[in-house]
């Protein structure tokens, strides 16, 4: 089964009176562009459909018009008959993207498109999202002042997807230069909308992971070797009697010793090493990240542990 569906988007501002715009703002622009679509097709449809885009353009006094057909295909249509599974159209996926008028039935009777959302949320992470409903597959986004959206499923998946996010800011950037204010789409040849303005445009780039180290420390200690890789990229994978835990190694001098065979670990080795530890908030979730600054000594023979090396 093929489907298709046209619609165009458009910069605008005096930059672009004469009908020109700089290749290098418009083609990462369209690449994004053809990323979000490509990537929110997988998302709402997994491996079940392909989505090809194609471009042309058109030159209209202050505007740079990039008019677009899509085309999907669908690999399996015999398999979601028997199985009862939704389609998501080109349409419906535009319409879930906030990139043409939200007519749905999702999204007039349960919310938001992602468009939507990204301007409700004003360029930050939502702080908490739940399930509202499972029968209608709802859930609600709330954002940092304790104000809060329904959304359809389809939307609340967009909203998590990191790729999805990357795409929009990069359609958006052109938006940071002097003299291109809006960013807009039409269908066929109805109304232009503007749906994104210049100062909105902070709204849809991807927010920086909020990090903040909490604490530091060091000690030394006797660890149990569970797990290791032989690839100094690797985690190893180590208990201290009490707990087991994971750390990196990066004691250069080691790798050295294990590069040139000058050792060799058996069940219930340990080593005693230098193990700095360090508590991170990453995007409101407490994390600690363990580093082996210094091996001190390999310890052979306790009982406890067992290692299993990394298979890639």
């Amino acid at each position: 089964m093929t489907e298709k569906t046209s619609f165009s988007v458009a910069y605008g501002g005096e930059l672009l009176e004469s009908g020109l715009m700089d290749i290098n703002q418009l083609a990462p622009a369209l690449l994004s562009l053809g990323q979000l679509l490509d990537e929110a097709n997988k998302t709402l449809n997994g491996d079940r459909s392909r989505l090809q885009v194609k471009v042309s353009s058109d030159f209209k006094s202050g505007s740079f018009d990039i008019f677009l057909e899509l085309t999907q295909r669908f690999v399996d249509q015999i398999g979601d008959l028997l199985h009862h599974t939704e389609h998501y159209s080109p349409t419906k996926i535009l319409q879930f993207l906030g990139l043409t008028p939200d007519n749905l039935p999702e999204l007039t009777a349960y919310g938001a498109s992602l468009i939507v959302i990204y301007k409700f949320l004003k360029g930050e992470r939502p702080p908490k999202i739940e399930m509202h409903n499972t029968e209608t597959n709802t859930y609600i986004i709330y954002n940092r002042d304790g104000e809060s959206k329904e959304v359809p499923g389809q939307v609340a998946d967009l909203l998590k997807n990191e790729v999805i996010r990357e795409s929009i800011d990069g359609v958006i950037k052109p938006l940071e230069t002097e003299g291109i204010d809006t960013f807009s789409t039409r269908v066929d040849c109805g109304e232009r909308s503007i749906i994104i303005a210049k100062d909105e445009a902070q709204y849809f780039r991807k927010p920086h992971d909020d990090v903040e180290q909490l604490s530091d420390s060091k000690r030394t200690c006797t660890c149990i070797v569970i797990s290791a890789s032989f690839d100094e990229k690797y985690i190893w994978r180590f208990s201290d009697g009490q707990s087991s835990f994971n750390a990196k190694i990066v004691d250069q001098e080691f790798w050295k010793k294990i590069d040139a065979g000058g050792e060799s670990f058996s069940k219930g080795d340990a080593l005693t090493v230098e193990l700095q530890s360090k508590q991170i908030r990453r995007n409101r979730k407490l994390t600690i990240e363990n580093e082996i600054i210094r091996v001190i000594d390999h310890v052979r023979g306790y009982e406890q542990g067992s290692l299993f090396e990394h298979k890639e």
